[in-house]
């Protein structure tokens, strides 16, 4: 989504792409809001059982819904290498969901979910890297944004953490020592 790829968002020259940008648009729209959505769900049910549940059924119901998916445009045999390719992009995904689940456990949402905004900055790298696709004006002024709002919130909870820590320390000095 980070460069509006052809195959959601209507290409000028008209050759790919589909009738017009809506599809593309209501895409990025959904994705946002279930992006914002999964960081709560997550954090409730990561509370309720092990890390690992939560991971198993991401991918079984992933599994479950995609071949709808695959109906709608045609099923594709895929050489060995792109199966490989995908495996180990599989791997990766599970092993960082895994992560991202368990640290819901120990932090707030709000504040992971802005974390998570940073992914945006790895998408850019990696297209700019692999596909050598550069993103538009557009995207880079959202993407300023959405990292400023990170940054705001890394530097409130830096903030809070060191209140914290002095807080403590001013009240471990204040304490009444106990002389035997």
């Amino acid at each position: 989504m980070i460069a509006k790829p052809a195959f959601l968002f209507a290409s000028p020259t008209g050759v790919e792409g589909p009738k017009s940008e809506v599809l593309g648009l209501i895409g990025a729209f959904l994705s946002a809001t279930m992006g914002g959505i999964v960081p709560l769900v997550l954090k409730h049910a990561g509370s309720l059982t092990n890390p690992i549940t939560l991971v198993f059924f991401h991918g079984l119901v992933t599994s479950i819904v995609s071949p709808a998916f695959m109906a709608a445009e045609g099923v594709k045999t895929i050489s060995a290498y792109y199966l490989g390719i995908l495996f180990a992009g599989g791997l990766v995904w599970t092993f960082g969901q895994l992560l991202m689940t368990i640290s819901f456990l120990y932090a707030d949402a709000s504040r992971l979910s802005m974390v998570l905004y940073s992914q945006v900055v790895f998408a850019y790298a990696l297209e700019i890297l692999v596909d050598g696709i550069y993103p538009d004006s557009y995207t880079v002024i959202g993407t300023v944004f959405i990292m400023s709002g990170f940054l705001v919130m890394l530097r409130k909870a830096f903030q809070h953490a060191r209140a914290k820590k002095e807080s403590e320390l001013l009240n471990k000095e204040s304490a009444p020592k106990i002389q035997d």
